[in-house]
């Protein structure tokens, strides 16, 4: 008896396990300190006197940022994670995807990173980058958002290249990047893991037949 109570227990504990592993807070289509993030494949500045130097930080490693880049990605995950309707953060992304027909309730955010820049003390005088990424989530590809100085831009002429996992876009100011896709049809991200309202349902149905199996054993033993 005592072993089929555990048994039960233990299924409850490895449910509650794979909710906190798997789940994805707000429009995320998983939780960003998973994910690997894209990764720089090219950065070139349109002033050929630029030095500058790019590097692309994804949400996982946001620690190795410095204070007000942690500061301001750390502000957007929270944006976003609040559930926030990614339409209402810039009004020509809204026109955008209403153009394509798309439901605000079918987008998540992909990938959460930084770019910055190094090696250049006068790049203000310079031009705008064109950057290529790569990375595996750009299937469903959307819009790509930028957090700049408090206000969220669009950046319009970002695009997926033929290759299906090069994104390029040409931008002149950098801070957080956000890249939105359509969830894969009929998907539904699991709330985030502090919300008990998803769990504890299933775990009292779990509880509900252990004990049921429990008090069959007792009676059983007792006839």
């Amino acid at each position: 008896m005592k072993k089929i109570l555990a048994f039960c227990l233990t299924l409850v504990m490895l449910f509650v396990l794979g909710v906190t592993a798997f789940a994805a807070p707000g429009n995320f289509v998983q939780s960003p300190s998973r994910n690997e993030g894209p990764e720089l494949i090219e950065g070139e500045n349109e002033s050929e006197d630029c030095t500058a130097k790019l590097v692309v930080t994804p949400y996982k490693e946001r620690d190795t940022l410095p204070a007000k880049a942690l500061a301001d990605i750390e502000k957007v995950y929270k944006i976003i994670a609040s559930g926030t309707d990614l339409t209402s953060l810039n009004t020509a992304f809204s026109a955008y995807v209403a153009g394509k027909g798309l439901r605000e309730a079918n987008l998540a955010v992909s990938d959460l990173f930084d770019v910055s820049y190094y090696n250049c003390d006068i790049h203000d005088s310079h031009g705008a980058f064109r950057i290529k990424l790569s990375a595996d989530t750009l299937n469903r590809f959307v819009g790509l958002l930028h957090y700049n100085d408090g206000v969220w831009e669009f950046v319009e002429n970002a695009h997926v290249l033929s290759d299906g996992e090069t994104l390029e876009f040409t931008v002149k100011d950098f801070s957080p990047f956000a890249v939105v896709v359509e969830k894969e049809a009929g998907s539904v991200n699991l709330p985030d893991t502090g919300d008990v309202s998803f769990v504890l349902p299933i775990i009292m149905f779990v509880c509900s037949i252990a004990l049921i199996v429990v008090c069959v054993s007792i009676k059983k033993k007792t006839v």
